[in-house]
């Protein structure tokens, strides 16, 4: 099969598809966050949460970063998009089995970490699992082939489909259990992956299935370096909601942390989407480009988080009783404690995608290690003396660690200064304000032509 060239559009242009999708989601997630928090309180908060958080570990441990993997190898041209494929059936198949051998173990033996869960909510909560790693491993696909923006609709899709699918059963069927939330989300696991098959059949051909072992062990050599970071993450696998419980059985504290951790995700909206079509780009170029756009896309987008953080810090108060219920309070908090450390996780978030895309996955592995030792260690010491706050000083130190260690390995492997990296230059100015006149010119041109027509 031929490849297609790294050009569905510009770097650009394929960001702002994908910041529509995650601002899309972003949307739906707050929107199904207010209707669990007012339907279920903060306790149905915390069981989700929980439930959520065993079902994105299983996710990334099974997924063991095949879906980078497919991007990094189809972008840099060391594999067809048909191998790929094949490789990740085969991956695919072998999850299967392991999800299925833990899924009776814990049913059959209910473990003490699954206690706070019923039967039917673990049973719905890892349904939807195959089907989000089959949609990742073919969204990885779309990426290398230089389609980042059609990969991220697999989110948007996803999210309004379990947003629709809330309302309706949550909303209109009254007195329905707290299962109805794992319903609607295995119901918008499946619309994403259909939408992810949807896009992929028109780039790739018939024959689009290639399963060969060499490409499965390229993949997965490629996979495992980066598997620690998978494991060790603090900050994508939530290992705090595994440990609070632990050393503080309140699941209402739990709730609230969750829910002040999901009011600051928001601050790595615009780096998830950017890193998210940053690295095949920098899987394809080479390393000077590579170096110069992610200095340029730092520097804009710490100033973007320092902005948003200013503005969650003076409304934050008002806001998050108002949206979610006064029971919430206790998370403003929270909030305030982790703020700075979200802000510079947002810049994290860029180095994070560029270590993917230059090939360098056992580096990301190292920096998740470090900074999940730093988070259990200050949760151990903290969390007896001073309760849910020491999860979020927990949480703040995790996140200034990770970012300290992937700013010296860029700046030691890039050349460029610490400056260059942070602070926004005036023709960074310059390039946003010409990309606002130039969206507000394409919009004053389609209404007059609508109006022309008419």
């Amino acid at each position: 099969m031929n490849m297609k060239k790294m050009a569905s559009g510009s770097f650009t242009k394929q960001s702002i598809v994908s910041l529509v999708c995650h601002i899309t989601c972003m949307v739906g997630t707050l929107l199904s966050q207010v209707i669990i928090s007012r339907v279920y309180g903060p306790e149905g908060r915390g069981i989700f949460a929980y439930a959520y958080m065993l079902a994105g570990v299983l996710t990334l441990l099974l997924s063991s970063g095949h879906s980078l993997a497919n991007a990094y190898f189809v972008a840099s041209r060391k594999q067809h998009a048909s191998e790929a494929a094949g490789s990740s059936i085969i991956g695919l198949a072998l999850s299967v089995l392991l999800l299925s051998v833990f899924t009776f173990y814990v049913i059959r033996w209910r473990p003490s970490f699954v206690l706070l869960l019923s039967n039917s909510i673990i049973l719905l909560a890892f349904a939807g699992i195959p089907f989000s790693l089959l949609a990742e491993q073919l969204g990885g696909i779309l990426r290398g082939l230089g389609h980042s923006d059609l990969a991220y609709m697999y989110y948007g899709a996803s999210n309004l489909a379990r947003l629709l699918a809330l309302v309706v059963l949550c909303l209109l069927l009254s007195g329905m259990q707290l299962e109805a939330v794992f319903v609607a989300g295995l119901i918008g696991v499946g619309v994403g992956l259909l939408t992810t098959l949807w896009f992929l059949r028109h780039y790739m051909t018939p024959s689009w299935l290639k399963p060969q072992m060499r490409a499965f062990i390229q993949s997965m050599g490629y996979s495992l370096k980066f598997y620690g970071a998978k494991i060790f993450s603090p900050m994508d696998i939530r290992v705090e909601v595994i440990v609070i419980p632990l050393l503080l059985n309140d699941v209402v504290s739990l709730g609230n942390y969750a829910q002040g951790v999901a009011v600051l995700s928001q601050l790595l909206l615009l780096p998830s989407v950017i890193g998210y079509v940053l690295m095949p780009h920098v899987a394809a170029k080479n390393m000077t480009e590579s170096n110069y756009l992610t200095a340029k896309v730092c520097r804009l987008v710490f100033f973007l988080s320092v902005c948003m953080g200013i503005a969650i810090l003076f409304l934050a108060k008002p806001v998050v009783p108002l949206v979610f219920g006064r029971n919430f309070s206790a998370a403003i908090q929270l909030i305030w404690i982790m703020l700075a450390g979200m802000i510079l996780r947002s810049v994290s978030r860029i180095l994070y995608y560029y270590c993917q895309g230059a090939g360098m996955p056992m580096t990301i592995s190292v920096v998740a290690f470090v900074s999940l030792a730093v988070m259990l260690a200050t949760d151990i010491i903290l969390i007896p003396m001073i309760g849910i706050k020491g999860a979020a000083v927990g949480t703040l130190c995790a996140c200034f660690v990770e970012f300290f260690m992937f700013t010296y390995l860029f700046l030691r492997k890039s050349g460029v200064t610490l400056g260059q990296m942070l602070f926004i230059r005036r023709e960074d100015m310059r390039l946003l304000i010409n990309k606002f006149r130039s969206q507000e010119k394409l919009r004053a041109e389609m209404q007059s032509t609508n109006t022309y027509l008419e």
